[in-house]
């Protein structure tokens, strides 16, 4: 998987965390935890805004990024045992 594929990958969890928090905050009936979600709302929204500058990068100038230090295989694994599924 190439780099400009995680980082887009990346941006759509980012951006599907966002709308998670904000249809959550829309819900709550709290209106202190109504606020705290949107404010993480708010922080995965510049997530998604950081994601894209380093896409940018990564399209104009991608000897910025030098060779990936972890292979796919290695991240997925990774991924599976930091979420409990069992591979």
């Amino acid at each position: 998987m190439s780099l400009a594929k995680i980082i887009t990958l990346s941006i759509e969890l980012e951006s599907l965390i966002n709308q998670i928090y904000l249809m959550v905050a829309d819900l709550s009936p709290e209106e202190k935890i109504s606020r705290e979600l949107a404010r993480l709302a708010e922080e995965e929204h510049q997530h998604v805004n950081l994601l894209r500058t380093g896409r940018n990068y990564l399209t104009k100038a991608p000897e910025v990024f030098g060779q990936p230090a972890i292979s796919e295989e290695e991240m997925l694994l990774g991924l599976k045992k930091s979420s409990g599924v069992a591979g």
